[in-house]
């Protein structure tokens, strides 16, 4: 697959099974992906913060464009600059 048709592949996803959670692998390598994706200063000037528990994650719906899936969702990563 070509650049250009991976990310044509891309999509989000709006729904969530509450009964199955991420694994630390995975959440590990999108955390290296962030790390390594190019930023024009190459510094990557941000912080990448894995969101686990529920009653932190109730208290970010309030600013959150999507707040029915993120309510659902095992992980929520806050990317802070």
């Amino acid at each position: 697959m070509s650049l250009i048709e991976n990310l044509q592949w891309r999509h989000a996803v709006k729904a969530f099974d509450p009964n199955q959670s991420v694994s630390q692998e995975n959440i590990d390598k999108i955390i290296e992906a962030a790390r390594l994706a190019p930023t024009s200063s190459g510094l990557q000037p941000f912080k990448v913060i894995v969101v686990k528990n529920q009653a932190i994650k109730a208290q970010l719906v309030a600013g959150a464009l999507n707040p029915d899936c993120m309510k659902e969702c095992s992980h929520v990563l806050v990317f802070a600059g």
